[in-house]
C-alpha cells in the first residue's frame, strides 16, 4: 500500500516539474529576445558619430521603380575639390551641403521598434536599392553612405517609408540588422545635380554689364561653310544709361531698351543644366592647341566629336584653324574687365538625367537624327487628332506626364579673358604748377642796393627819354592842362597800368596765385593717388576673377536652357522699335541640327566683318 503511494506521489511531483520546465522554457522563448529588442530603443545608430566636417564623401542609392534600376549618386573629395563622378566628374560645390546632410544624421535615435523580422522590411520599404537577395522590387528604400577622408564609414543607413500619420518620422533600418525603428528625420536627400553644383554659370551682374555683340553667324552642318550674319553691337557708359546700338540712326525707330535689358536679365541668372567634358584638343580660351595642328588624324577625330555637338574647325581670314558654333557668338564686357564669348552650339532633347550629364544613351546624347524622328512622330501625332479625343483619361495624363520628363538643352562654350579697357579710362596725374620767374640778380641790386641819389638821377633820366607833350597835343587832347602842367599822381596813365598788367601775365602767375595753385593741385594729387589705387586693384582683381573663370570653363560643354538661349540671340529687327511704341515680346532665335562636316577639308570663307 505504501509502495503505490509513494509512486503516485513520485508522478505528481514528476509531472509538476514536467509543467515548471515548459513554463521557463516559454518564458525564455519569448521574454528575453523581446527585451534584447527593445533595449536599443532610445538609443544613438551612430553614438561615435560628432563631427560634420569628417565628412569627405557621400554615396547614394535609391530606387526607381518605373525603370527598375538603383543609380548611384556620389560626392567624392579628390584632387583637392569635390567632385561628382557620375556626372563626368564634375567639380562640386559640395562642401557646405555634405557638412549640412552629415550633420542632420548626427544624434540619430531608434525612437520605437517597429518590426524585428526580416519579413517586415517590404512593409516598411527598407529592403536595400540594390538587394540581390531580394527579388521583390516594391518596397526598396535608399541607402545613404558617408565616410571619412580614410575610407572608414561614419554612418549607413537604409531609409524607407515615412510612417503614416507623422510628418516627420521614417522607418529605418542598418544595412547588417533585421529590426525596423520607428526615426524622426529631416534631411534632404538629393540626388539633382543642379542641387550640387554652382549654377550661376557666368557670375555676372546686369548692372556690370557695358558691351553685348551678337554675332548671327552660322555654320552650313553639310558643306562646312561660314554663313554671314548680322551683327549687333550694344554699348552702355554706365549701369543709369540706356543700351545704343552702333551705327543706328533714326528718326522714327529707337533701340528697345526692354528687348536688351531682358538679354541683360537673362545673362544674370543663366542656369546649368549639365555638363559634358570637352575632348582634348580644345584649350581654355576654346582655341585648337598648336601642338595638333600638324596632326590631322587627331583634328579630324577632334572634328567629328565637336560637330555632334554643333561646333566646327575652320579656317578663319588669317587661314588659321577657328572653332566655330552652330548659332553663332555672343561677346560680352564688364566693368571689371572682363571680356566673355558665348558660342552656341546644337539644340538637343532628353530625359533630366540625358540634359545633365547624357550617360543614359549610347553616345551621350541625342543625335539630329532622334530629332528628326521625334519631330516626325509629333507631326504623326497631330495627324492622328481626332484618334487622340477617344483614348481613355488614363492614357491622356500618363502621355503628358512622360511629354514633361523630356526637355530641351543647347550647348555652349565659354571663354573669358581679361580687358583693361573695359575699366574705364585710367586715372590721369595732375600737372604741378610752375612757380613764378625769379628776378635775376642785376635786377636784385638795382632794385635794392641802389642809392637813393642813384635812384633820382635814373628816374630823371627815364623822363628826359619821355617825350613832352606839345600844345597841339595838349589842344586835340582838349581834356585839361599840358602833360607837364599835370599832378604827380597822374603821371601812370591807364595806358601804362595796362601794359604793366600784360606784362606780369607775361612773366608768370603772382606768388599768391601761385599758392592757390600749389594747394589745389596738392589736393588733386593726392585724388589721383586714391583712383590710381583703387583703378590698378580693380585690374589685379579682374586679371585674377578672368584667370580663375576660364579655368573653371576649360574643361566642359555646358548645357543651358534652349529658353535662355532664345532670349539671348534676338533678331536684328527686334532690336529696335518704333519711336514710343510699348515694350515687344520676348521672341526666340532659331535653332539648328548638326550635321557631320567633310573633315578638315572644308572650304576657306571670309569672316563676317565688323560693323
Amino acid at each position: 500500500m505504501m509502495k503505490q503511494e509513494s509512486k503516485r506521489t513520485a508522478i505528481y511531483v514528476g509531472l509538476a516539474c514536467a509543467a515548471l520546465l515548459v513554463a521557463i522554457w516559454a518564458e525564455a522563448a519569448t521574454k528575453p529576445e523581446e527585451l534584447k529588442d527593445f533595449a536599443k530603443v532610445g538609443t544613438e545608430f551612430y553614438p561615435e558619430f560628432k563631427d560634420p566636417t569628417a565628412a569627405a564623401s557621400l554615396t547614394l542609392y535609391t530606387f526607381d521603380e518605373a525603370s527598375a534600376t538603383s543609380p548611384e549618386f556620389s560626392v567624392v573629395f579628390d584632387d583637392g575639390a569635390y567632385r561628382l563622378p557620375t556626372y563626368n566628374n564634375y567639380p562640386a560645390d559640395a562642401e557646405e551641403r555634405l557638412a549640412k546632410t552629415a550633420a542632420s544624421l548626427i544624434g540619430i535615435e531608434r525612437d520605437a521598434l517597429a518590426g524585428r523580422r526580416k519579413t517586415d522590411h517590404k512593409r516598411y520599404g527598407v529592403i536595400a536599392p540594390r538587394s540581390d537577395e531580394e527579388t521583390e522590387l516594391e518596397g526598396r528604400g535608399s541607402r545613404i553612405t558617408i565616410k571619412d577622408a580614410a575610407g572608414a564609414v561614419l554612418v549607413d543607413y537604409i531609409i524607407g517609408n515615412k510612417v503614416d500619420g507623422e510628418t516627420d518620422q521614417y522607418y529605418v533600418r542598418l544595412p547588417e540588422e533585421k529590426e525596423t525603428y520607428k526615426v524622426k528625420l529631416d534631411i534632404d536627400l538629393s540626388t539633382k545635380f543642379s542641387d550640387w553644383v554652382d549654377q550661376d554659370l557666368l557670375k555676372i551682374s546686369q548692372a556690370d554689364l557695358r558691351k553685348m555683340e551678337l554675332n548671327r553667324y552660322s555654320v552650313d552642318p553639310q558643306s562646312g561653310r561660314l554663313q554671314p550674319g548680322e551683327v549687333s553691337k550694344l554699348t552702355r557708359p554706365d549701369s543709369s544709361s540706356d543700351w545704343e546700338l552702333a551705327d543706328f540712326s533714326s528718326e522714327e525707330e529707337q533701340v528697345s531698351q526692354s528687348k536688351v535689358r531682358t538679354m541683360a536679365s537673362t545673362l544674370d541668372s543663366l542656369e546649368l543644366l549639365g555638363v559634358r567634358q570637352k575632348p582634348e584638343g580644345i584649350n581654355a580660351n576654346v582655341e585648337i592647341n598648336a601642338s595638333l595642328k600638324d596632326n590631322q588624324l587627331m583634328i579630324q577625330a577632334l572634328a567629328q566629336d565637336l560637330s555632334e555637338r554643333g561646333f566646327y574647325i575652320a579656317p578663319n581670314e588669317d587661314d588659321e584653324l577657328y572653332l566655330y558654333a552652330d548659332q553663332g557668338e555672343l561677346a560680352l564686357g564688364t566693368n571689371n574687365g572682363l571680356a566673355y564669348t558665348l558660342r552656341f552650339g546644337d539644340v538637343f532633347t532628353g530625359s533630366l538625367q540625358e540634359i545633365e550629364a547624357g550617360f543614359l544613351s549610347s553616345d551621350d546624347d541625342k543625335t539630329s537624327e532622334e530629332e528628326e524622328k521625334a519631330a516626325s512622330e509629333e507631326d504623326d501625332s497631330e495627324k492622328a487628332e481626332g484618334e487622340a479625343a477617344e483614348k481613355s483619361a488614363e492614357e491622356e495624363a500618363a502621355e503628358e506626364e512622360s511629354s514633361s520628363d523630356s526637355k530641351q538643352g543647347r550647348y555652349l562654350f565659354i571663354s573669358v579673358n581679361f580687358d583693361e579697357s573695359l575699366l574705364g579710362e585710367p586715372p590721369v596725374e595732375p600737372t604741378k604748377p610752375e612757380p613764378p620767374a625769379e628776378k635775376t640778380s642785376t635786377e636784385k641790386e638795382a632794385g635794392e642796393g641802389q642809392p637813393a641819389e642813384e635812384t633820382e638821377a635814373s628816374e630823371e633820366t627815364a623822363v628826359e627819354k619821355e617825350p613832352a607833350a606839345t600844345e597841339e597835343d595838349t589842344a586835340e587832347d582838349g581834356d585839361g592842362p599840358a602833360l607837364a602842367e599835370r599832378p604827380a599822381s597822374d603821371e601812370a596813365p591807364a595806358e601804362e597800368s595796362e601794359s604793366s598788367e600784360e606784362e606780369d601775365a607775361e612773366g608768370g602767375m603772382s606768388e599768391e596765385e601761385y599758392q592757390q595753385a600749389l594747394a589745389e593741385y596738392e589736393a588733386a594729387l593726392q585724388q589721383y593717388k586714391a583712383d590710381l589705387a583703387e583703378y590698378n586693384e580693380r585690374k589685379e582683381q579682374g586679371r585674377k576673377t578672368a584667370a580663375t573663370n576660364n579655368e573653371r570653363f576649360a574643361g566642359w560643354y555646358y548645357v543651358i536652357s534652349e529658353e535662355s538661349f532664345e532670349k539671348l540671340k534676338v533678331p536684328a529687327e527686334e532690336l529696335v522699335e518704333p519711336v514710343g511704341a510699348e515694350d515687344a515680346e520676348d521672341a526666340g532665335g532659331a535653332s539648328g541640327g548638326p550635321g557631320l562636316p567633310p573633315g578638315l577639308n572644308l572650304p576657306n570663307f571670309n569672316l563676317p566683318q565688323e560693323n
